[in-house]
């Protein structure tokens, strides 16, 4: 039996994986032999509904400075998170007197959406590399993981923000109970917080079992959320 990480019940994984490496690890003189592994199975919580793997590697061993995802590299994901600045724009009103905060900005891809029409924005990306891509195009970003302390750092340095926005960061993340804390720090009382996640009736819909792996320690449904 596990713990939930939402609501702290115990539950028993459906699909055991076995020992997998980490997804995102290419490192090239490393023996397959020595690679890291992991026990990765995944369990449904009965009493929040809440999907979620029983174990994650440690942070630090997923978000780094050699991570190999680049989000720019996707011109439908360009697109995209264009759209999705212009839907928080127009949702929050927001000018140049306004400040959104992202979490997990990557390269900037949706945060340059904001800085070049003169909206301050603030990116918090773990991820030494990616994060000095954003920073390389002119974008304001903490390479750190979000969490309290980083929330209290953020509303002491720039005030508390309209908007906190992520896309395929937070079902990345196991202490959730402290990322919503941390959200409410930053928030202001009108603010919105608003993140999109691979949904888990579309995984099991178009069988993209991909979506299980290391990073996604949940694949939220609209009950879990």
């Amino acid at each position: 039996m596990f713990s939930c990480l939402i609501c702290k019940s115990n539950f028993k994984p459906f699909i055991d994986f076995g020992k997998m490496p980490i997804a995102n690890d290419f490192n090239k003189n490393k023996s397959v032999d020595y690679e890291y592994k992991f026990e990765m199975s995944i369990g449904f919580c009965n009493s929040c509904k809440s999907v979620q793997l029983t174990n994650q590697p440690d942070k630090e061993l997923m978000f780094h400075e050699n991570y190999a995802f680049y989000s720019s590299t996707s011109s439908y994901m360009d697109k995209h998170f264009q759209n999705f600045a212009k839907d928080i724009i127009k949702l929050q009103n927001l000018n140049d007197n306004s400040f959104v905060v992202e979490i997990g900005c990557n390269d900037g891809i949706m945060l340059k959406n904001f800085d070049k029409i003169k909206i301050p924005s603030l990116g918090i990306e773990p991820s030494k590399n990616v994060a000095k891509v954003a920073k390389e195009k002119g974008l304001n970003v903490l390479d750190e993981f979000f969490n309290k302390k980083t929330a209290l750092d953020v509303v002491n340095k720039f005030g508390k923000c309209d908007a906190i926005l992520s896309a395929n960061v937070i079902c990345h993340i196991p202490y959730i109970h402290q990322i919503f804390e941390s959200v409410k720090l930053v928030l202001k009382n009108d603010g919105v917080f608003v993140f999109e996640e691979p949904y888990l009736y579309d995984v099991i819909n178009k069988t993209s079992f991909d979506q299980i792996y290391d990073e996604h320690v949940f694949l939220f449904s609209i009950l879990s959320i």
